[in-house]
């Protein structure tokens, strides 16, 4: 294989995302993110949840007609299983972050 290995203890989590639910059209490998759960349209709060501080993009590809794009994700298992349960709801909002 050309990639490298899944660290132990992190997770590839992958989110096929609309316009608006990711910073920028030029997202691409290596950049930062920080995923965000957005509140239920049922639900009061106008806060958002951070599900991952710090997330690090490894891959990008379109999909679709309408702009949409799959954003391959690594975070560690815990967040992983986070954020595909807010993806599978359409709840998942990625906000691009710089190093610290």
């Amino acid at each position: 294989a050309d990639r490298a290995a899944i660290a132990s203890g992190e997770g590839v989590v992958g989110l096929a995302l609309s316009p608006g639910e990711f910073p920028t059209l030029s997202l691409r490998p290596g950049d930062l993110v920080r995923v965000v759960e957005t509140p239920r349209q049922a639900d009061d709060a106008a806060g958002q949840t951070v599900l991952v501080e710090v997330g690090e993009v490894v891959d990008v590809r379109p999909i679709g007609v309408q702009g949409q794009l799959f954003v391959s994700l690594s975070v560690s298992t815990t967040e992983a299983d986070a954020v595909s349960a807010a993806a599978s709801q359409g709840r998942v909002r990625l906000i691009q972050v710089g190093e610290d």
